[in-house]
């Protein structure tokens, strides 16, 4: 069956369709996929045309199950005696009917026929099994009434049987994040300014354009069995330069002073209630401001409005890089004094989601 490529199938759904199917009775349960039935009085080993069964005994069949579904060899081992016990539950007490697809040679020259198990309300055996992860169909065409791929599908996202995934959702992803402020672009240019000789001196500028990227490396686990959905929301911390303080605000207490007429020495009143006050003013003025001593360069930092964005990762290794918009900043130098002004990125916050578990964080 590795090679075939079309199953017929009858759509057992039709009005008096089962009425010309013979009913049988279940022998024996070799795989989930695999049996031996009583029909007409005789027994017959029949096989679920169009899907695989992992083996109660572990061996090569189960390999090949372990190697196109992902999953570990192990957990394929434990799923063969599982996927005999749901299809006991499955088939006690059912009428069941066999409808023939074709012939398979078996080992030791046993004549395998291929098939489907239907019961009485019309349903198969074969779509209970691919419903319930106890099977797979690795065939990538086939001419059925039933969409096998899609029941597969279906298990494969809601983890059922084979599909189970051995750790936890959160746990499932590796992740990393870094940063760069990248400069885009330079443009130079220099001014001559005003006077003579020795006197004459150039006024510099240097405008930059900057972008901030936070790079960020997903490695999943496997098995992958569906694509993940994952929510990223970021933000990126700029900061605004306003050039260097030239002149300094002073904080230095504010003292009044009198002359002593009669030793000629001069002696400091204590402050009185309004020069607190005009003390207590500038220093607040000095943090507001974010100013430092002369000559420093007077700044804020601020963050961007958060951004979520919603990704879908299809390989067990996924890089992303996040762009931040374009800004401006310029350094300068003119009279002998260098400044700069503008903005650009220094750091940068992450949350990454899958669902409602927080898998990454990252805060400046």
């Amino acid at each position: 069956m590795m090679g075939c490529e079309k199953i017929p199938r009858p759509d057992s759904k039709k009005k008096n369709y089962l009425e010309k199917v013979p009913q049988v009775q279940i022998a024996k349960i070799l795989r989930a996929d695999l049996f031996k039935i009583l029909i007409n009085g005789k027994t017959q080993t029949v096989h679920l045309a169009g899907i695989k069964a992992p083996s109660p005994k572990p061996g090569r069949y189960n390999k090949e199950i372990s190697k196109f579904t992902g999953q570990n060899v192990d957990l394929i081992n434990k799923a063969g005696k599982q996927g005999i016990a749901l299809t006991k539950e499955l088939t006690k007490d059912r009428e069941l009917r066999f409808v023939e697809f074709g012939t398979n040679s078996a080992k030791k020259g046993q004549i395998v026929f291929d098939g489907d198990l239907i019961f009485q309300n019309g349903t198969t055996l074969t779509e209970k099994l691919l419903s319930y992860g106890a099977a797979v169909t690795p065939y990538d065409k086939y001419q059925t009434v039933v969409d096998y791929k899609q029941l597969e599908e279906n298990a494969r996202k809601n983890e059922r049987g084979i599909w189970r995934h051995p750790v936890k959702i959160e746990h499932r992803f590796y992740v990393s994040s870094s940063f760069k402020s990248e400069t885009l672009s330079v443009d130079r240019s220099q001014i001559r300014q005003q006077g003579n000789g020795r006197n004459q001196r150039l006024e510099s500028h240097k405008e930059f354009e900057k972008q901030g990227k936070i790079f960020v490396k997903i490695q999943t686990r496997k098995p992958m069995n569906y694509p993940y959905k994952l929510k990223l929301t970021y933000a990126f911390v700029k900061r605004q330069d306003y050039g260097k303080k030239i002149q300094e605000v002073s904080s230095a207490p504010i003292r009044g002073e009198r002359r002593d007429s009669r030793s000629g020495s001069t002696k400091y009143k204590p402050l009185s209630s309004s020069d607190k006050e005009t003390n207590r003013k500038i220093s607040q003025n000095n943090k507001d401001y974010n100013r430092g001593v002369s000559g420093q360069n007077v700044f804020k930092l601020e963050t961007s409005k958060s951004i979520t964005e919603e990704i879908e990762l299809n390989s067990l290794s996924t890089n992303i890089v996040i762009l931040s918009d374009i800004v401006n900043y310029t350094k300068s130098t003119k009279a002998g004094t260098s400044y700069s002004h503008g903005e650009y990125y220094v750091n940068y916050d992450l949350e990454i989601r899958v669902g409602t578990n927080l898998i990454y964080s990252h805060y400046h």
